[in-house]
């Protein structure tokens, strides 16, 4: 949402954020954080403390009414036009709002929410929550005067497994903050400060949760790098002591290195990769999925390793010639043919990178298409 708010004038948006009643004794951390957030969306931001516990049903509905009441009277005081609701769970609540009060609802989608609920609990069947959750998401779906969505196969999803339109939609990935560029001198200088000057670099950015497929990342890594010393793995993770010892388990201890760094500093590092990892496997969460680590990535000019079903840029990348697809881990033979033309042609891929991400996954590209909705619901 602070990427949203970003492309409107400051006098246009006020940011509501609905924070769980625990995080009221965290006053002080809090203030700080809802400061921060106030400088990066430019705009006022709202914390609205919600009693949320699922254990506890009637207090659960008590503390939704009154998180509604008082939303309302908040929207109320402001005139707001309408709500961009960030998820499907904040759209119902706008939804169940006075429409007088909260005016248009735009929902704004950005997993498929039933399917991530199963993949997150393990669960293999359908139970009384997942109905809920399937029901919560077709209402939204169906009532919202207008859907953003991250992907075309989010859509194709949707019209398939509800049957509803959607007419009133955008599709808006999940982009880069700006119209950053990469730089030839800083990306030698990185390069020297972590000793890869004569490397081929893949890098690896994010965390090591089970859906970022690590273990296939260092199986497919450890291959094709096996009789190749010139080849090196950069991990950029929060997670550095679990990630080195895992990489020492894999035998990569001594082609790979490990940094923590903040995440303004993120997009900055990148540059000094020759290409990046971002697998993922075959499910429906995947399939409709917009991670912004492809943006970031191409911005900054390093091509991407990915599977077949990621959202809309599996087919960016063979059509674009953005990267290369690996679905057999163990077959990388084509990999390694990829690998050694980048190295041969690093600048044309790296520039066809780029500028596809300013050209089509860069935040301010899309202001005129929200606008639009805006406007017509207005």
């Amino acid at each position: 949402m602070v990427s949203v708010a970003r492309l409107m004038d400051q006098d246009e948006c006020l940011l509501i954020c609905l924070v769980k009643m625990r995080h009221w004794f965290k006053r002080p951390t809090m203030k700080r954080a809802q400061a921060q957030l106030a400088r990066d969306a430019r705009c006022p931001v709202v914390y609205l403390h919600w009693i949320a516990y699922r254990d506890l049903e009637w207090l659960n509905r008590f503390g939704l009414w009154l998180c509604k009441v008082r939303l309302e009277r908040l929207l109320a005081k402001h005139q707001v036009d309408g709500i961009h609701a960030h998820g499907a769970k904040a759209a119902e609540i706008a939804l169940s709002l006075n429409p007088a009060s909260r005016g248009w609802v735009v929902a704004d989608i950005h997993g498929a929410v039933p399917e991530e609920y199963l993949l997150a609990s393990g669960a293999s069947d359908k139970n009384d929550v997942v109905l809920a959750l399937e029901e919560m998401e077709k209402d939204v779906l169906t009532n919202a005067d207008a859907c953003v969505l991250v992907s075309q196969r989010m859509l194709v999803h949707y019209r398939n497994k509800y049957g509803v339109a959607i007419s009133q939609n955008a599709v808006i990935p999940c982009a880069a903050a700006g119209r950053w560029s990469p730089s030839l001198a800083r990306r030698a200088e990185i390069r020297q400060d972590l000793g890869l000057m004569d490397k081929t670099v893949f890098v690896y950015s994010g965390s090591m949760r089970s859906y970022q497929c690590i273990p296939e990342m260092l199986k497919i890594f450890g291959s094709i790098a096996q009789n190749d010393d010139s080849l090196h793995l950069l991990i950029m993770s929060s997670q550095k002591d679990a990630f080195e010892t895992l990489l020492s388990d894999a035998g990569l201890k001594a082609k790979s290195t490990v940094i923590s760094l903040p995440h303004d500093r993120v997009l900055d590092t990148l540059q000094a990769a020759d290409l990046g990892f971002m697998l993922r496997n075959d499910t429906v969460v995947n399939r409709v999925a917009s991670p912004t680590k492809f943006a970031e990535y191409l911005l900054a000019g390093v091509p991407v390793i990915t599977s077949s079903f990621v959202g809309d840029y599996s087919t960016w990348v063979c059509e674009q010639g953005l990267g290369c697809i690996v679905d057999d881990y163990h077959e990388t033979d084509h990999l390694k043919a990829f690998v050694y033309d980048v190295r041969d042609h690093r600048a044309t891929y790296a520039q066809r990178c780029h500028q596809f991400a300013l050209d089509s996954l860069t935040w301010p590209q899309f202001a005129g298409s929200l606008r639009r909705i805006y406007e017509a619901l207005s």
